[in-house]
């Protein structure tokens, strides 16, 4: 991976890391940000959020939360082979 590349992906994950702390702080669940869990509960303070990032707004109209809340439904922020899994027994080898 290109040093640009691990750089700009250090950030972002630490940009996560701590609005899952402001989050927690906040009596939120550990590994929910912040913006997803305002339209997850249809928080007033969404608003807010996505007034902070008026830039992110994809094609069919949603915002900030809205896609912050859809990455999470994905788990988008967890490594792929974390991604997608439906394991109800954990086995370990």
């Amino acid at each position: 991976m290109p040093e640009e590349r691990r750089v700009l992906l250090y950030f972002k994950n630490l940009s996560i890391a701590v609005d899952q702390l402001i989050n927690a702080i906040f009596f939120g669940f550990a590994d929910e940000s912040l913006s997803a869990r305002c339209w997850r509960e249809k928080r007033w303070f969404r608003y807010v959020l996505d007034s902070l990032f008026f830039w992110q707004v994809d094609e069919q109209g949603r915002r900030h939360c809205e896609q912050s809340y859809i990455w999470e439904r994905k788990r988008m922020d967890l490594p792929p082979e974390y991604r997608n899994r439906r394991t109800h027994k954990h086995q370990e080898k």
